[in-house]
């Protein structure tokens, strides 16, 4: 056998067992071998901001809510008033807040490079 085919047939073989080994994964993520300690960060932090979206829904309706119960609200009842306005600065700067917070975990995530995150 000429050296010509010799290496022909073992690209061939290299070719085929990299085909199987390929084909033994479903797909390539479970092909990929991941450190167990930045898989634990990874899903602290993205629970930890699935927390904090969940905060900001709430927030986001007791700022609705709190809108509709201020135009409710008779004139004559000045300080039932004045604590929904204050009751409504409160909510819009902890909302602000939480979005910021929020923008910070997203950013630590993708510094972090977390495996298959879609936010």
């Amino acid at each position: 056998m000429s050296f010509i085919a010799m290496t022909r047939c073992i690209i061939c073989v290299i070719l085929f067992s990299s085909a199987l080994a390929y084909t033994g994964a479903s797909n390539i993520q479970e092909a990929i071998i991941t450190d167990p300690s930045i898989s634990r960060r990874c899903e602290s932090l993205v629970d930890n901001r699935r927390r904090k979206v969940k905060h900001r829904q709430r927030l986001t309706y007791l700022n609705e809510r709190n809108k509709k119960l201020q135009k409710a609200t008779p004139v004559a009842k000045k300080s039932i008033r004045q604590k929904l306005i204050e009751n409504q600065k409160s909510i819009f700067k902890e909302l602000r807040l939480t979005n910021l917070r929020i923008q910070d975990i997203e950013e630590s995530i993708i510094r972090r490079g977390c495996p298959g995150i879609s936010l």
